[in-house]
């Protein structure tokens, strides 16, 4: 019997060196969903108030994308 691998999926971690500004952050990260024709990304935020500043940014900068904010956890 022949049995065939499983399909290996497309998983890359991007590291992101950028500046502290929100809306740059916010523009880059919605590049490299867009232009890598990536369509999901995970992205921890340094603390809650980033978070949020991030996600709000996210909406504000691409409505069409969907931007889920998760609760912090320790």
């Amino acid at each position: 019997m022949h049995m065939k691998p499983a399909p290996s999926q497309d998983i890359r971690r991007i590291d992101l060196t950028l500046p502290s500004s929100t809306g740059l952050h916010a523009v880059h990260l919605i590049e490299q969903v867009f232009n890598k024709d990536q369509r999901q990304l995970i992205y921890l935020a340094g603390g809650e108030s980033r978070a949020e500043q991030i996600a709000m940014a996210l909406k504000g900068l691409a409505p069409d994308l969907d931007v889920y904010l998760f609760p912090p956890w320790d």
